[in-house]
């Protein structure tokens, strides 16, 4: 669950910030494939993720959707690297995201250092989609360069920068460029391993970015692993 304040500065004379949507609630599912699976030569890791916007008012619908499949191909010990498709749902109504279907890339770098207690890489994600549905016009939309490092300071606690995207507008030419810091603890049980950790990001980097900017984002988050 995410809760947003928007800023309302101006982003040009006498025009006013556009402000976003009240919070997010958001389910995910992370699935690991072993090699062979689905015929495929390589492991993956399938992600996909729903979203649910709730706007001022009290309005909620479903945002944008979306389904990354990474292939994995390289395994160098201490790290991986994977690159797939990315597909966007559209949401149900543009005041809840992209109303348009969109499709991309992604990949990832991971890399483990410390003797395992630093995880860290980049996942970086680009799709591209038409402007209204049912038309012809094609456009990039802003890249998502998201730069990770989970320190483990036990076996319960870790600290990390959370989930903060940077955003690059094509058409803009603009940085949006955000800090987080999560802190997190594992729960773990004969059956798996309960994640629950608590977020706070702020944008370090805004001022031209052309859309919303979230003047405090807290995300507060609990997942389930179980064991193979």
């Amino acid at each position: 669950m995410e809760f947003y304040d928007w800023k309302e500065d101006e982003v040009a004379p006498g025009q006013t910030r556009p402000t976003g949507n009240d919070n997010t609630l958001q389910a995910r599912i992370v699935a690991p494939l072993a090699k062979g699976t689905l015929g495929l030569p390589i492991p993956s890791l399938v992600r996909f993720t729903y979203r649910n916007i709730e706007a001022p008012g009290g309005t909620s619908a479903s945002g944008n959707a979306d389904l990354l499949w990474l292939l994995m191909p390289k395994d160098w010990g201490t790290g991986r690297f994977g690159i797939g498709p990315v597909v966007n749902f559209p949401a149900d109504e543009k005041q809840f995201g992209a109303d348009v279907w969109r499709f991309g890339l992604g990949s990832i770098v991971i890399q483990n250092s410390l003797e395992g207690k630093l995880l860290w890489g980049v996942l970086v994600q680009q799709v591209w989609g038409e402007t209204k549905a049912n038309s012809d016009s094609v456009y990039a939309s802003p890249i998502a360069i998201q730069p990770f490092a989970v320190y483990s300071i036990s076996d319960k606690w870790y600290i990390s920068n959370g989930e903060s995207p940077w955003a690059f507008n094509w058409q803009a030419k603009e940085w949006l460029i955000p800090l987080g810091v999560r802190v997190g603890r594992l729960f773990k049980t004969n059956k798996g391993t309960w994640n629950a950790y608590a977020e706070y990001r702020a944008p370090i980097v805004w001022k031209d970015w052309p859309g919303a900017v979230a003047e405090d984002t807290v995300r507060f988050q609990v997942s389930y692993t179980p064991k193979p």
